[in-house]
């Protein structure tokens, strides 16, 4: 038989076979149905033996992630990470990691205080092997998770650091991951930079506020990609007296809720300025978006990345897996969504301090204190929209 005979036997027995179901389905399948008996036919007929487990959970990610950006459809690996997120800590060696360009695995930071900080471990190392196993071609997940974990044993890591091998045996701890890092500025004032928001981000906050007193803020929410709702309005309700903070509408019952602000709290008249970009988004949003709309505060920089959506985790009766879907989407105290738009900032950066001379005149005539300038590796100096946030909090006087 020829090629072209065969393939026009193959697409004739296709076509047949259509042919058959077309003619066979009279009823009207149920989407569980039609799930149920997909799943059969390719257990059946598929060329090669296929896990019906492995089939299933693919298929329901693809399912639940088709919703929305944000909807996804969990296991128990990423059941665990969202929860050490939100409580802020977790077992493992307490490094940040991420690929470069070339899909090398590179140290973004050691936690502090955590095992491999201690061990000496520094930002920028370059990780060539786990236990012996190279990480090339392996993913982000899996590397993450070779790097978390109940104790138990010492792991080693291959190292390069700017071309020199260095090998580190670091045993698993518990690592507390702190979301909020304070750095006291000249004049009684406070720089607050909120990385996420989890579980006990507005006691950090709180905490900071009362060790060092400051005569104002600057709540810094750039980069912040959100994180657990009640902890934006939790911290949104310490610096509001009274009043709404934001509002949730969806289908379920539980979904339409109205959170307010209840007065008491020692910082509601502490003068703030919150710092956002295009990268702070959701529980961040949340935050900004109350203390703008409530003329608590104003924001300075760049427009938000424009997440006004609310997810909800919940469980299956397995146990071991779970949906992350959202359930409500949230407006702000003036009643506007910020899906897909973002807020703006009341005062868009470069607005004060365009002119680089003058940010030198400003450091000369403010030199911050030795804390500050750590904070971000010793290259803080050329943050531009801080040097702006100090300028407006001098020519308001605070």
């Amino acid at each position: 038989m020829s090629m072209g005979s065969w393939l026009a036997g193959l697409v004739t027995g296709v076509a047949l076979a259509g042919l058959g179901l077309a003619v066979a389905g009279q009823g009207v399948m149920s989407a569980d149905q039609r799930v149920s008996e997909t799943l059969e036919q390719i257990s059946h007929f598929y060329v090669e033996a296929v896990d019906q487990e492995q089939l299933a959970d693919k298929a329901l990610k693809g399912l639940v992630s088709s919703l929305d950006d944000y909807s996804k459809y969990l296991e128990g690996e990423d059941i665990r990470a969202l929860q050490e997120m939100a409580d802020g800590h977790y077992s493992g060696l307490g490094l940040e990691v991420n690929f470069d360009d070339q899909q090398h695995l590179l140290v973004t930071q050691p936690i502090p205080e955590s095992p491999a900080a201690k061990a000496g471990i520094q930002a920028g190392d370059r990780v060539l092997a786990i236990n012996g196993a190279a990480v090339a071609g392996k993913s982000l997940n899996a590397l993450v998770a070779s790097l978390r974990g109940a104790p138990k044993g010492e792991v080693n890591l291959d190292i390069d650091r700017a071309g020199k091998m260095l090998r580190f045996q670091v045993a698993p701890a518990e690592v507390e991951v702190h979301s909020v890092s304070a750095y006291p500025l000249d004049g009684d004032r406070l720089w607050l930079r909120i990385s996420q928001f989890q579980y006990s981000t507005p006691a950090e906050v709180t905490q900071a506020l009362k060790q060092h007193q400051p005569k104002a803020a600057i709540l810094d929410l750039r980069g912040n990609p959100g994180g657990v709702f009640p902890a934006a309005v939790d911290l949104a309700d310490l610096f509001l007296d009274k009043g709404p903070i934001v509002s949730t509408h969806g289908r379920a019952d539980y979904a339409n809720q109205v959170f307010d602000a209840k007065s008491g709290d020692p910082f509601e008249s502490l003068p703030l300025l919150v710092l956002i970009d295009k990268e702070s988004a959701s529980a961040a949003e949340i935050l900004a978006g109350a203390l703008k709309d409530r003329g608590r505060a104003l924001l300075l920089g760049e427009k938000s990345f424009g997440k006004g959506s609310v997810q909800s985790l919940i469980p299956l009766s397995d146990g071991n897996r779970a949906l992350k879907i959202t359930t409500a989407h949230y407006l702000t105290p003036n009643g506007l969504s910020i899906q897909g738009k973002g807020i703006e900032p009341d005062l868009k950066a470069g607005s004060l301090m365009g002119d680089a001379k003058l940010r030198s005149r400003m450091k000369s005539h403010y030199p911050l204190t030795h804390q500050a300038e750590l904070a971000v590796g010793g290259e803080w100096a050329d943050d531009a929209l801080l040097w702006e946030a100090l300028r407006f909090l001098e020519d308001q006087h605070v």
